[in-house]
């Protein structure tokens, strides 16, 4: 990381690296091939490409949402699964929320 980055973006950049996290754990218990730490760093840099676009701070936006899970998505699909795509996108959708959700909470109670 760069030590110079302001810190709403350090914030965005620990944002989307949580929610690089959370995509990556579910993106194995799926199957989804490839290595992971190449799928991290896929991950990393989708979420945080839409963190970014969005202006996006830890937040219950159901649009940057379905962005966030069809970013993560997108980058399962370019490595192929041995499971149900449906289901695999359904959980990214549920574990990219509750990273959210938490996130939104913990922003509030500052």
């Amino acid at each position: 990381m760069n030590a110079s980055l302001g810190y709403g973006e350090q914030q965005r950049d620990d944002f989307a690296g949580k929610l690089a996290d959370a995509a990556l754990v579910v993106t194995a218990e799926h199957g989804v091939r490839g290595a992971s730490v190449e799928r991290e760093l896929e991950l990393w840099h989708s979420m945080g490409d839409v963190v970014r676009d969005s202006g996006c701070a830890p937040c219950r936006d159901e649009g940057v949402l379905a962005e966030l899970t069809d970013a993560a998505y997108q980058v399962a699909l370019a490595h192929g699964s041995r499971g149900s795509f449906v289901d695999l996108e359904l959980d990214l959708w549920r574990s990219l929320r509750r990273v959210m959700t938490v996130a939104a909470m913990q922003r509030q109670s500052c």
